[in-house]
């Protein structure tokens, strides 16, 4: 049988969780073992950033009320000229920007780890 990564529900103690799917890399498989949809799926993020966004989902408003599902279909269209809205639906920084600055900060901050880490290894590349 394959090898398989059980992942565990993360989210099941908080009330009001905000999730995004993120996938790193830059690398596919060669474009010969791709159909055409599969060749130009996520390039707009993959290329330039290495990674892409199948999906999100976030509450917004004061009392957090409003959920707001984004789906591959969104992912697909993001790019160097959008990305900026990724944060922006994920973060909902109109309904209280501070929070939304500590957030990006504590995004930085993992981020940067998570490139020292790829930096260090030498068995996985982006």
């Amino acid at each position: 049988g394959k090898a398989f990564l059980l992942m565990e529900n993360l989210t099941r103690d908080f009330e009001k969780p905000c999730i995004m799917d993120i996938k790193i890399g830059r690398k596919r498989r060669p474009d010969y073992l791709m159909n055409k949809r599969k060749r130009e799926s996520y390039v707009g993020t993959k290329i330039p950033f290495g990674f892409c966004v199948p999906g999100l989902g976030s509450y917004h408003g004061k009392e957090k009320k409003q959920y707001i599902i984004r789906d591959k279909k969104f992912g697909l269209g993001l790019n160097e000229n959008n990305i900026d809205q990724l944060l922006q639906l994920y973060l909902d920084p109109e309904t209280d920007i501070e929070a939304a600055v500590f957030l990006c900060n504590i995004f930085i901050s993992k981020l940067k780890d998570l490139f020292a880490m790829y930096n260090k290894q030498t068995d996985f590349h982006l």
